[in-house]
């Protein structure tokens, strides 16, 4: 083959590559290491927002990138010239109506027979979609890790209410027992026998209540806990809290003393939830 036929099948098979990459919608270019002009297709001055034509100064590229990626794309080309190796960086472009466009930027070292580099070239690409989907891809992520998350601490919270309500159970039930023990094996006053009616009548309906709690326990699932609040004298509370866990306390040699004033100290609140606390 002559050098002339040679240089014509060149050029065609360089046409053909440059009619493929432009189908494929992909801007073709080359930079020498010797000159601050970029060689490029028409496709790549096109995507990048430069005057059509097939040279152009290193300087009016990066001038045609958004201010935010371009001393990322000049440091990009400067360790490609520093290292005689690969270019790769994605970057912003925004056009005249004011929407933005990423592109991404390839290209590999151009070597001489002996093996010495004297340029780098490759493609640009409109990678605007695979930007939009990834972003979608991950907010579908995060939202998905958030209601996991939120379903998660929903079963760790009922379990936990689970848990306390089934301990809360104890409390009530020790002290009906405790009290129907002594009114079988003892003989008590009239003033003692009150209070133990009272204990026992005041415990189940706390164990009815708890049992209602626990019933529908789903309400905490969804944080819709209800408290039924009411104005409530807040030593009482503590009183019937204490007479509840005596007894039990007394099974294990423990003595309770409760220690206050006369005077009532009335707040606002669930005096079952308050007697639980």
């Amino acid at each position: 083959m002559t050098i002339a036929n040679e240089t014509n099948l060149k050029t065609v098979i360089q046409g053909t590559l440059r009619e493929l990459a432009a189908a494929a919608e992909i801007g073709l270019w080359f930079w020498p290491f010797s000159s601050e002009v970029i060689e490029c297709s028409p496709t790549f001055a096109e995507m990048l927002g430069v005057e059509s034509g097939s040279h152009h100064r290193l300087d009016s590229c990066l001038y045609a990138i958004d201010e935010n990626d371009r001393e990322t794309v000049r440091n990009a080309f400067e360790e490609a010239y520093n290292g005689r190796s690969v270019l790769s960086c994605e970057f912003r472009c925004t056009r005249s109506c004011g929407s933005v466009t990423w592109l991404a930027l390839r290209g590999n070292a151009i070597k001489e027979a002996d093996g010495s580099a004297v340029g780098v070239g490759g493609a640009l690409q409109d990678v605007t979609e695979h930007k939009r989907v990834a972003a979608e891809c991950e907010e579908l992520v995060g939202r998905e890790k958030l209601l996991r998350e939120a379903s998660e601490n929903a079963i760790r919270v009922k379990d936990e209410f689970v848990a306390m309500v089934s301990h809360e159970l104890r409390s009530p039930l020790n002290a009906i027992l405790g009290w129907a023990r002594i009114m079988q094996t003892k003989q008590i006053d009239t003033a003692t026998l009150k209070h133990a009616v009272e204990t026992i009548e005041r415990s189940a309906r706390a164990q009815s209540k708890l049992i209602e709690d626990l019933i529908d326990s789903a309400r905490i699932s969804t944080g819709k806990l209800r408290l039924e609040s009411y104005p409530v004298d807040l030593k009482k509370v503590a009183a019937s809290a204490v007479d509840i866990a005596r007894l039990a306390a007394e099974a294990k040699e423990v003595e309770l003393f409760l220690t206050m004033d006369l005077s009532p100290l009335e707040v606002v609140g669930d005096a079952d939830r308050l007697q639980q606390v």
